[in-house]
């Protein structure tokens, strides 16, 4: 911050009498004035460069400028010329300030999710595929819908492949814009060009698949080990069933599991309060399978990420021979028995509330928020009946 005062400089007596000067700090700026008496006298004139320099000095430190740019303006006033040359230098220190790398931002995300134990499986898999596209990194703000464009056809994938990247991109790109420091500009260069997916149709299980599930031997050729990792790969997926059609990774995190099987959907503990609770009976059947695989001990945590993925992998290819053996209406998967719970509660014209409670939704109409939580008596009467019908 600058300030600066007119004065009467009597060090130094001329024919014109004593020149009146702006001092700043050791620098004086002659305004061609002179006064013969030995004090300033405020005459209309002075007190209009009075005036005049107040305005450039509130000029001077708004735009936060050097001592030397400071004293060149109240040397010359503010005029046009300084006014581009200004604008010039905001911008030049905003692209200074912007010049956080894509790839460099990415490194910042995945350290901060990996701190709050969050995955960052497919950050790490997007952030490899950008680099093969930009070989050296570049400011995000180079990303506009040419760039968005341009990596889409450097992909070449199916569309879903690509769509999945540039999601993350547009998650990555949204967090930089929420950060004020890194001055991103307020754009969207995905609208138009990320679009969703159709679904895939959710493949059938019917009930005789069911009853083949429960009677399955395993090839002859199958050794002895192998044989009881696929019933063990069965039975789990029964398991997921009869709990409300949970996901592995919730039944590799399960604790203290007594008459009732609660907690917390995996997916959702970043949110407040961890979500909904899960608060389901462990019907007779779940029951054994639970006592007879000692709690599913053997399903890596989900923390230990690539001990989990491997296993689930193999649980997959598992179900997939299994489904082919015998020649099941469609390939079971892991994410199956949710899907399959769903279609078979509403067959049975369970109630909505009754099958969110099961599954740990949440209803989000405001008439559910005079709702409290329906009675263990009541949804266990319903997962009870969707046992008998599938054992």
């Amino acid at each position: 911050m600058i300030k600066a005062t007119i004065i009467l400089d009597i060090r130094r007596k001329t024919k014109k009498g004593f020149p009146v000067k702006i001092r700043c700090k050791r620098t004086y700026i002659n305004l061609g004035i002179y006064q013969s008496t030995t004090k300033l006298k405020r005459t209309p004139e002075i007190i209009d460069r009075e005036i005049k320099l107040a305005h450039e000095i509130n000029y001077c430190n708004k735009n936060n400028l050097s001592f030397e740019e400071s004293i060149e303006i109240i040397k010359n006033g503010i005029n046009d010329d300084l006014q581009i040359y200004l604008l010039e230098k905001k911008l030049a220190d905003l692209k200074d300030k912007t010049n956080i790398g894509i790839l460099e931002f990415y490194d910042i995300i995945i350290a901060e999710r990996k701190h709050k134990k969050i995955s960052v499986e497919f950050y790490e898999v997007t952030k490899v595929q950008i680099k093969n596209f930009i070989i050296i990194d570049e400011p995000i703000n180079n990303i506009d819908y040419e760039w968005v464009n341009k990596f889409i056809l450097h992909k070449k994938n199916a569309p879903a492949g690509v769509m999945s990247y540039l999601k993350n991109l547009r998650a990555v790109y949204k967090e930089a814009q929420r950060r004020n420091s890194y001055h991103i500009k307020k754009d969207n260069p995905f609208l138009g060009i990320i679009k969703t997916i159709k679904p895939k149709d959710v493949q059938e299980v019917t009930i005789k698949d069911f009853k083949k599930l429960q009677i399955y031997t395993p090839n002859k050729f199958v050794s002895k080990t192998n044989a009881f990792k696929m019933q063990r790969n069965i039975d789990l997926w029964l398991f997921q069933f009869l709990i409300g059609g949970h996901d592995l990774i919730d039944i590799a995190n399960l604790k203290n599991v007594g008459k009732r099987v609660k907690f917390r959907r995996y997916k959702n503990r970043n949110k407040p309060h961890g979500g909904e609770q899960v608060d389901n009976l462990l019907v007779p059947k779940a029951k054994e399978i639970y006592q007879k695989y000692d709690g599913f001990k053997f399903i890596p945590h989900p923390s230990e990420e690539t001990k989990y993925k491997n296993f689930r992998n193999n649980y997959n290819r598992s179900l997939k021979i299994i489904s082919k053996d015998l020649e099941l209406t469609s390939i079971l998967k892991s994410k199956t028995p949710r899907y399959v719970f769903r279609t078979f509660a509403g067959e049975m014209m369970m109630d909505t509330l009754v099958l969110m409670q099961l599954q740990g939704h949440k209803p989000t109409e405001v008439t559910f928020s005079y709702q409290r939580k329906l009675p263990n008596k009541i949804i266990d009467k319903q997962l009870l009946k969707m046992e008998k019908r599938v054992t």
